[in-house]
């Protein structure tokens, strides 16, 4: 338990910086961190930073719609793991979809910030 929880916190903190840099804020993990952690940890690989940093730098918007939907008050894009859904969206979004460990509504305003849809 305490290794996978170790994991579990350097992730978190990874995620975590990444956050910080590219939204601008400090994120909020909850008990919502370690849902979305789990349900989309097994879609990256060790090079999931530099990857993701890409990815951010080439869809700068994402930030925008992330501080957004925190002005909001959506608790979702206050985990710092929500990087990893928006990423696992662009590369599958069926496979982003099935993986998801919420309900569908509440995935739906990640979605459409990238043109993508449930339906």
């Amino acid at each position: 338990v305490e290794a996978a929880l170790a994991s579990v916190r350097k992730m978190t903190a990874e995620l975590s910086s990444v956050y910080r840099n590219a939204i601008g804020f400090d994120p909020k993990p909850t008990v919502l961190e370690g849902l979305l952690l789990g349900a989309y940890e097994t879609s990256i690989d060790e090079n999931y930073q530099s990857d993701l940093g890409k990815f951010l730098a080439e869809n700068q918007f994402i930030a925008d719609r992330i501080r957004a939907h925190v002005s909001e008050q959506n608790p979702i894009f206050t985990q710092p793991s929500v990087l990893l859904v928006y990423y696992a969206v662009r590369r599958s979004v069926r496979r982003a979809v099935d993986a998801w460990p919420l309900t569908a509504s509440e995935m739906e305003p990640l979605l459409n910030d990238l043109g993508e849809s449930m339906n």
